[in-house]
């Protein structure tokens, strides 16, 4: 059983329009996080030192993830996106959206999950760059990862110096996958619904329930989309009963002449 594009729930039509316009959106981001991971992956690797010991076992998995990540999500949304164009949006093609979309997140989670065991603590602070994190064995002086690396500094483009710590650009990579990771699984939680709504399109069998369910998903958005039409249709009855006589007895109307008492309907 086929279900109109008219007759879709508003939750449904709400989620149909974001895939249209979400799926450049992440490109976008996709090619971003291969930018700074890309750049980044230069810098470490320029130092070969730094993957042998006593510096950590995680630093080139941890280099290497989010480059190969990124480059992967990229040609596999640009696949995606092509392929939407051509073949029709159906319960499948949903579900291989959903698959995709979480194995992504879990790549982008475990890149930052390699990348936490050698950042500097605590997670998200540069504020012991210059200390190891297990100073056990290690010869005293020895400098850190980010001491070794070099320090890139500039000028803007409205001439303002700056300069550009390893451990900041590790830090942004650090938290740009993290966010990521959770609008990915946004993104796929999007696709469940839509799978949900293809199931219950061709089976009357469960179509009560799920229907019932995504009608009620809509609720919010057809609250939002209604609340203005809705308020100024308010404001109008009230604007006509206003106009209309309290008194029943004061909307007769008496023909002299006749001695007749008319009332209007």
């Amino acid at each position: 059983m086929s279900t109109a594009p008219a007759d879709k729930p508003q939750g449904i039509r709400t989620i149909l329009w974001l895939e249209k316009y979400m799926s450049i959106i992440f490109l976008v981001l996709f090619i971003a996080l291969a930018c700074l991971s890309g750049a980044y992956h230069h810098r470490v690797y320029s130092h070969a030192e730094l993957f042998e010991p006593p510096y950590s076992p995680y630093i080139k998995p941890g280099t290497d993830g989010p480059l190969i990540t990124a480059c992967l999500l990229t040609c596999i949304g640009v696949a995606v996106f092509l392929l939407s164009i051509f073949i029709p949006h159906s319960g499948l093609w949903w579900l291989a959206c959903v698959v995709t979309r979480f194995s992504l997140a879990t790549g982008l989670i475990a890149s930052a999950v390699l990348q936490s065991q050698y950042m500097p603590l605590p997670l998200g602070s540069c504020e012991n760059d210059n200390m190891w994190r297990d100073p056990t064995d290690i010869t005293e002086g020895t400098p850190t990862m980010f001491e070794v690396l070099p320090i890139y500094s500039g000028k803007n483009k409205f001439g303002r110096r700056y300069k550009n710590r390893p451990c900041e650009a590790l830090i942004t990579i650090w938290r740009f996958e993290i966010a990521l990771a959770v609008l990915t699984v946004l993104w796929g939680l999007c696709a469940c619904f839509l799978v949900a709504y293809a199931m219950i399109a061709d089976s009357p069998a469960t179509s009560a329930p799920l229907g019932a369910a995504l009608q009620w998903l809509g609720k919010p958005f057809k609250s939002a989309a209604g609340w203005g039409k809705g308020r100024r249709s308010k404001e109008r009855k009230e604007a006509e009963a206003k106009l209309l006589a309290t008194d029943p007895e004061g909307m007769e109307y008496v023909d002299h002449e006749m001695g007749i008492r008319v009332r209007p309907i």
